[in-house]
């Protein structure tokens, strides 16, 4: 098995070049790719050829010749633990799933209004909108997941969606979030307050800390219709 790598550069982002080509014969492997995550990517298949009959591995048909790139740079899953809390195993082993299939993006939901389950040191309260002091993600757990993942070929895009569905925000700074009442049924519907100094410190302390940890960064704006109507009819 022949890899050829045109670069040595390991730098993952959004349009990165992924292609390869991998030609199998009777007696050798070629792969040649512009880069490691083509390369990568020319390992999944080729090891997706390979047959186990129960006693012997084998490749059924040569010679195989393959010029694979992807179709869309993009090709990624979300996985919600603000509503639905996972460990860091369930996480990986969802990464390793999205590796088979050359998928590359782990769009990582992390912050809703149902919990705030990542710790931070910059702002330590805001854990405190965990589900339970057992379904946080600590600093090194949010580590391990971008390296394992990045060993995989997989960015880890996270999202804090801010400025509405920011309920679990105030059990840990419980005067960050505008009181509503016509709004109060919908856990949803809880907005950031816009108005307060202290709500921009925190976003400020928060999101240069993790802009800082996630290679990737995107934040969804949430729920600016009810910041908007709350602020209309509670001036």
């Amino acid at each position: 098995l022949n890899v050829t790598v045109q670069s040595n550069d390991e730098n993952l982002q959004f349009g990165v070049d992924e292609s390869y080509t991998l030609e199998v014969l009777a007696d050798r492997v070629s792969i040649h790719a512009p880069t490691i995550w083509g390369a990568m990517h020319a390992l999944q298949t080729f090891s997706q050829l390979v047959v186990w009959d129960g006693s012997n591995y084998s490749i059924p048909s040569v010679p195989i010749n393959i010029k694979d790139a992807p179709r869309f740079p993009w090709r990624g899953l979300l996985v919600d633990t603000a509503r639905h809390f996972m460990d860091v195993p369930t996480l990986k082993r969802q990464i390793v799933a999205m590796e088979a299939s050359k998928m590359n993006v782990f769009h990582w939901h992390a912050v809703d209004a149902e919990s705030f389950p990542m710790e931070s040191t910059s702002e330590p309260e805001l854990s405190k909108g965990a589900y339970s002091p057992k379904a946080r993600f600590s600093i090194g757990d949010m580590k391990d997941v971008i390296t394992f993942a990045k060993a995989r070929g997989v960015r880890v895009v996270v999202e804090f969606d801010v400025p509405g569905h920011a309920a679990s925000w105030s059990a840990g700074v419980p005067d960050i979030t505008v009181n509503c009442p016509q709004y109060m049924h919908n856990i949803n519907n809880i907005p950031l307050n816009p108005t307060l100094d202290k709500t921009w410190k925190v976003l400020t302390n928060l999101f240069t800390e993790m802009t800082s940890l996630f290679p990737d960064n995107y934040f969804h704006t949430g729920g600016d219709e009810v910041v908007t109507g709350c602020f209309l009819n509670n001036t």
